[in-house]
């Protein structure tokens, strides 16, 4: 009901009246029509909940506001028609996932949505991502943060909000060259170990996924690096890029083993080496899906190692 409904009517209230434009992956979308597509959704959602569960009132308002809330952000940035995907699938397992929970507990994960929501959109002219993929970026942290909790979230923190800052350049990116394919490309490695925890809550799975994220992180400042200053050396753009990537995730040092502080260094530093040697490749084929696909690769190689621990 949540697609028949809240998609048709954002399309209407978003052609005919939409004037407040966001970039996506395929044009533009309006703000208008996401706000019709929220309306509606929060109504799909929350008028079955009322009439025919046993959830309270309030926690189905808040429930319904949280659930119309993510899937009019993976409305926003969907392409090729996968949003008639991810919304069904989406609704029916946050709706599983939200009923039990206490209006406490409600309440701190929608402010941490909306808290992480703002966050980002006054991030988002200094990042290369366009606007939609800002949101997924936001809503990548979030997932980690309801399925794991705090230290998972962690890691796409640090990744998607330290980039621009650790790693910037010269230019502009005014244009906003990064969609969300390319962010799938760097968020989905890391959320498969997130996703096989919640099968098997192995705790090496969770290195695994730090060092995913954090070797991603090298890839990207190596990348930046060299973009800014085409003189400097591969060598010297791979020891600074992992050296500020450590720094940028020192506070996992401090609850992990050594064994896994060991491994994540090591692997870190092995995400440098390699970046270095595709140097001519990251160089010329800077923003590209076959560059990223060839940094995912390398990235969840190496997290692999992280089930030794």
């Amino acid at each position: 009901m949540v697609l028949t409904f809240a998609d048709a009517i954002a399309a209407l209230i978003g052609v005919k009246y939409g004037l407040i434009k966001y970039s996506t992956k395929e044009g533009f979308k309006s703000w208008e029509g996401s706000l019709a597509f929220f309306i509606t959704a929060f109504l799909c959602i929350n008028i079955p909940l009322t009439i025919g569960s046993q959830i309270g009132i309030f926690e189905g308002v808040l429930i319904s506001i949280m659930v119309a809330f993510i899937v009019m952000l993976l409305e926003a940035f969907s392409w090729r028609g996968l949003d008639n995907l991810f919304i069904p699938i989406t609704t029916i397992f946050l709706l599983i996932r939200y009923e039990k929970l206490s209006v406490s507990t409600l309440i701190i994960k929608l402010i941490v949505l909306l808290v992480l929501l703002l966050f980002v959109y006054l991030l988002r002219k200094k990042s290369s991502l366009d606007d939609a993929s800002i949101f997924a970026a936001a809503l990548v942290i979030y997932i980690s943060f309801i399925l794991g909790g705090i230290y998972w979230a962690m890691a796409p923190t640090i990744l998607f909000v330290t980039y621009q800052w650790c790693f910037p350049t010269e230019v502009q990116n005014s244009h906003n060259e990064h969609d969300i394919v390319l962010l799938l490309y760097v968020a989905v490695p890391g959320l498969l170990w997130l996703a096989l925890y919640q099968i098997m809550p192995e705790k090496s799975y969770f290195v695994a996924y730090v060092i995913c994220f954090l070797c991603e992180l090298v890839c990207l400042g190596f990348s930046r690096i060299i973009y800014l200053n085409n003189s400097i050396s591969g060598v010297h753009a791979a020891i600074r890029a992992s050296g500020i990537s450590v720094l940028l995730f020192i506070p996992y040092f401090f609850i992990l083993p050594n064994l896994a502080n060991l491994i994540i260094l090591i692997m870190s530093f092995a995400a440098s080496i390699l970046i270095h040697i595709l140097y001519k490749e990251m160089k010329e084929d800077p923003v590209t899906s076959k560059r990223f696909l060839l940094q995912t690769l390398v990235c969840f190689g190496l997290s692999c190692f992280g089930i030794l621990t």
